[in-house]
C-alpha cells in the first residue's frame, strides 16, 4: 500500500536558512515556513484546500480530519478540520491521532531492511530458516466455509523471503475473502486491531497451519504478510517488535506521537471513526476500533496497527524521500531506499516494492503523481504521497469507515498538483 509524506520547517524570517529547498538536514515542525512564497505557495492556496475540505463536511461526507503538505522538505499547509469528536462537539486539532492501519507497512518494510543492511538475512533466504513452522506450506484445493475444514497438496516451492517483502507469498488476509473467515476464526488467527491477549509469535504459528492460496512468489496476494514480517523482524533483532521500531525509527525521527498503544494521557487526543450514513454522521459500527487504548495489547502487527500524527509520517516519508537520511541522522542507505522501486505487479497504477506502493504509470492527466512516487493508504481512510520528482508530501488523515466518499482522496491529491504546477 501507500507511501510517504513529509514535513514542515522553517520559522521565522530569522531563520531563512530554515527554508532552504536543498537543506535535507533540518528537521520539520509543525508550523508552516514563513517565507511560503518561496515555494509558490500562498494563504489564498491553502484557503483552497480549506474550501475542499470544508466542503465535504457540510455535505455530511466526513465529520472532520487533518491536511498536511510540503514542498521541498518544507511544510506550506498543516490543519485540522472539522471535528475529532462529534458527539462531545470537540473540534479536529492538527496533531490528533489517526490509525493508519496499513501505513504501518512501509515502516515495517523499513525496519525490516534496517536488518537486511546489517546482514540479518538474504532476499533469497527460506523463510523457514528463521520461522521453521513454514518449513512444509500447502496450498489450498477446497475449503468448506460451513465447517471450516480444507483440503490442500503440498506446495512445489518454499516461501522465501523477498514473498513476504512484495506480498506474493499466498498468505491472505481473511477480511477481503469471507469464505476464509470460517478457517482464521477457527484457527484463532489475528488480523490486526486486536484486544486479546495474542503474540506475533502465537499468531504466525496458527497462521502455519493454514494452506497458500497459490505458489509462493506466483502473484501478488494481499494479506498478512507484513505481519510475518513483523515477526522476522523480531527473531533477526532479538527484540520486541514494538521496541526496535521505538529505538531504531520513532526516537531518531523524532516521532514522539507514534505508537502502536497510546499511553493514557494521548487517549483523548485519538479520533473517533465514524461513517456517513443516509441520515448524516454517525460512530461507526466496525467493532474493531478499540485497539489503542484498550485489551491485552500484545499483539504488534506489522501491518495495521500504529496509530500517529500527520506530521510524524511525514517525517518517515521525508527520511525515505531524502534517500535514508533526515535531520542529519542516516537510518538506511542510499541503495537500500533505491530498492524501493523494484517492484512486482499489483494494484492499478502502481506496483508494490520493498513494502511500498510505487506508481509505475500515469492518471488524471497533468494533476497526477510522477512515476516513482511512493503512496499507501490505510483501512480507516488515510493516504499518503510522496512524490519525488515534485519534492512534494501531502497526507489527508481521516477516521472512517466504511469510507464510501474515497473520491475526496483524490480530489484533494489533484487540487494539490494543480495548486503546485506552476513551480
Amino acid at each position: 500500500m501507500k507511501k510517504l509524506g513529509t514535513f514542515l520547517l522553517a520559522v521565522v524570517c530569522l531563520l531563512l536558512s530554515n527554508c532552504n529547498p536543498k537543506n535535507k538536514t533540518e528537521g520539520l515542525t509543525a508550523e508552516a515556513c514563513s517565507t511560503l512564497e518561496q515555494f509558490g505557495w500562498s494563504k489564498q492556496k491553502s484557503q483552497s484546500i480549506d474550501s475542499l475540505i470544508e466542503k465535504h463536511i457540510a455535505l455530511g461526507h466526513i465529520p472532520g480530519g487533518t491536511a498536511f503538505i510540503s514542498k521541498n522538505g518544507q511544510t506550506i499547509h498543516y490543519k485540522g478540520y472539522g471535528k475529532r469528536d462529534v458527539e462531545g462537539n470537540v473540534d479536529q486539532k492538527k496533531d490528533d491521532l489517526f490509525r493508519i492501519a496499513s501505513m504501518t507497512k512501509a515502516i515495517t518494510a523499513a525496519a525490516a531492511l534496517m536488518l537486511y543492511e546489517e546482514g540479518k538475512f538474504s532476499f533469497e533466504d527460506s523463510l523457514a530458516t528463521y520461522l521453521p513452522e513454514f518449513a512444509q506450506p500447502m496450498i489450498l484445493e477446497n475449503k468448506d466455509s460451513a465447517s471450516a475444514t480444507f483440503t490442500s497438496y503440498p506446495a512445489k516451492k518454499p516461501i522465501l523471503i523477498k514473498h513476504i517483502f512484495t506480498h506474493t507469498s499466498g498468505i491472505p488476509y481473511a477480511f477481503q475473502d469471507d469464505r476464509l473467515q470460517s478457517l482464521f476464526d477457527k484457527y484463532e488467527i489475528t488480523e490486526g486491531f486486536e484486544e486479546r491477549d495474542i503474540t506475533l509469535k502465537q499468531n504466525c504459528e496458527r497462521l502455519a497451519k493454514l494452506p497458500l492460496m497459490h505458489e509462493p512468489g506466483k502473484q501478488f496476494t494481499y494479506g498478512m504478510s507484513s505481519d510475518i514480517l513483523g515477526r522476522l523482524i523480531e527473531v533477526w533483532s532479538g527484540q520486541r517488535m514494538d521496541q526496535f521500531f521505538q529505538s531504531r525509527i520513532f526516537e531518531p525521527l523524532e516521532m514522539n506521537d507514534t505508537y502502536f498503544y497510546l499511553p493514557e494521557e494521548k487517549f483523548e487526543r485519538l479520533s473517533t471513526v465514524y461513517m456517513s450514513t443516509d441520515s448524516g454522521i454517525a460512530v461507526t459500527d466496525y467493532p474493531l476500533t478499540n485497539y489503542p487504548i484498550k485489551g491485552a495489547k500484545t499483539y504488534f502487527s506489522g501491518g495495521a496497527d500504529l496509530s500517529c500524527t500527520a506530521l510524524d509520517y511525514a517525517k518517515f516519508a521525508q527520511m525515505v524521500m531524502n534517500g535514508g537520511e533526515y535531520n542529519g541522522k542516516r537510518l538506511l542507505k542510499q541503495e537500500t531506499i533505491a530498492m524501493i522501486t523494484n517492484h512486482t505487479d499489483s494494484l492499478d497504477h502502481m506496483k508494490l516494492g520493498q513494502g511500498f506502493g510505487v506508481v509505475y504509470d500515469s492518471w488524471h492527466g497533468n494533476n497526477r503523481p510522477s512515476i516513482g512516487s511512493h503512496q499507501w493508504g490505510g483501512f480507516f481512510s488515510t493516504l499518503c504521497l510522496a512524490d519525488q520528482e515534485e519534492h512534494l508530501i501531502m497526507i489527508l488523515l481521516l477516521q472512517m469507515y466504511p469510507y464510501d466518499q474515497d473520491h475526496l482522496h483524490g480530489e484533494f491529491q489533484k487540487l494539490v498538483y494543480n495548486l503546485t504546477s506552476n513551480e
